[in-house]
């Protein structure tokens, strides 16, 4: 496998070129090596907090364990989006903020420019759509191009309370029920496995499908993208460069949480923070 070799990690891998910011193209408004020399003790500091708290929601650390914990979920994304890619003609993204602009990221990044006017053979999966605002006008031109029966629904809203997903959720919910379909059949929640009020309908419903994971998991498997390429590429930037941001004279993440303590802020800061920005 391609994403397993050496040269196919060290060709992925993400290069931040900080020479705009420094004193050689800025002047005195600009970072001096003798400056960024002089943070690599409090850089030290925050890669030893990093490491040592690396997993722990109670510091919200848990997303550092993010590329090591994932295997079984990536399993069951790939799974529902083989189903979805055979089942339906049209994928619709419910959600806003973070929702709405991660799916969209995936979609953009993996998939053609005019993904959607390509015909079927060359797709090879469902039309897809992000409505992110409650916009009648915006709702009602979705449905002059999607039949509702056909359509997967994808519900995003990790407490299941964000006012304006639910209220779309409302509107879909309404227009499968007078086409006859049953909601357990159409809709995928992403969201809090445990608690929450989409956990809550999904129970109520005779178990609508949930998805406990970043949304734009789902639509980047349904694009060209080996199962497993996102999770190494995930353990080769957290761990590598957060070393390097330490172990090198030059910064490699973490420019604003630099800025910050170059204007005499960021005392505040978790340790995490000052060194990821």
């Amino acid at each position: 496998m391609g994403y397993k070799t050496r040269e196919w990690r060290k060709s992925m891998r993400v290069t931040v070129d900080y020479n705009n910011m420094t004193e050689q193209f800025l002047g005195d408004k600009g970072f001096s090596e003798k400056e960024l020399r002089a943070m690599a003790p409090m850089a030290s500091a925050a890669f030893d907090y990093v490491k040592a708290n690396r997993g722990k929601d109670e510091l919200y650390m848990g997303w550092t364990e993010l590329p090591y914990n994932q295997t079984e979920i990536v399993e069951d994304i790939l799974a529902t989006a083989k189903a979805v890619r055979k089942k339906f003609q049209y994928f619709v993204v419910l959600g806003i903020g973070g929702s709405a602009l991660g799916p969209i990221m995936a979609f953009n990044a993996l998939c053609h420019l005019h993904y959607n006017d390509l015909p079927k053979s060359k797709r090879k999966g469902p039309k897809f759509y992000v409505e992110d605002n409650v916009d009648p006008v915006r709702m009602r031109d979705l449905l002059d191009v999607i039949e509702p029966e056909k359509t997967c629904f994808n519900v995003i809203s990790k407490s299941g309370a964000t006012s304006e997903t639910m209220t779309q959720y409302l509107i879909l919910l309404d227009l499968l029920t007078k086409a006859g379909v049953n909601v357990k059949d159409n809709v995928i929640f992403t969201t809090d496995e445990k608690k929450g009020n989409l956990k809550k309908i999904s129970d109520e419903c005779g178990g609508i499908k949930i998805l406990a994971a970043l949304p734009r998991r789902l639509v980047a498997c349904g694009g060209a993208w080996h199962r497993h390429q996102g999770l190494a590429c995930r353990r080769g930037v957290y761990g590598r460069n957060l070393q390097q941001a330490v172990h090198s004279s030059k910064p490699c993440f973490g420019l604003r949480g630099v800025a910050n303590l170059r204007n005499g802020a960021g005392q505040e800061h978790r340790g995490y923070d000052a060194l990821l920005g």
